[in-house]
């Protein structure tokens, strides 16, 4: 793995990592749509979404928020699959996973840095981290979607 390189951007610390297994894999096995509202999910949108690929095909984004997180995912008749999940609430199963992996990472960077950022060697799979002192504070997860 490469060292961390720090990227500047208006004062602030930026580093950036490759690390395939946490960006392709952040939460080890994906949190579901179905699971999170068994957790008490909520669904705060709904919106109607063209396919690009299959013509006159309508799938669906799907919004949801649980204990504080928010993931958006996109619906196809044959899957889900997720598009972005923005993280405050390191309590929940995924939330811990998340934080761990992404601890283990960081330990391996170079310089001390305020945000950091982690992606795949394909450049399709990202995770932002925001710290608060040493502390994660707020994890974005962007995954490839087409």
């Amino acid at each position: 793995m490469a060292p961390a390189v720090p990227v500047p951007l208006a004062n602030r610390s930026i580093c950036v990592i490759t690390d395939d297994s946490l960006a392709g894999q952040p939460f080890g096995a994906e949190p579901t749509i179905d699971e999170l509202l068994q957790a008490g999910a909520i669904i705060v949108v709904r919106k109607p979404f063209a396919n690009v690929h299959e013509r006159g095909q309508v799938d669906t984004i799907i919004v949801l928020r649980h204990q504080g997180n928010r993931f958006e995912y996109y619906r196809a008749p044959d899957k889900d699959l997720l598009r972005h999940a923005f993280i405050t609430n390191f309590q929940p199963t995924y939330g811990r996973h998340l934080q761990s992996g992404i601890t283990v990472v960081s330990r391996r960077k170079s310089t001390s840095c305020q945000n950091l950022r982690i992606g795949d060697t394909e450049r399709t799979n990202y995770i932002s981290v925001t710290y608060s002192g040493s502390k994660i504070s707020t994890v974005k997860v962007e995954p490839y979607v087409d």
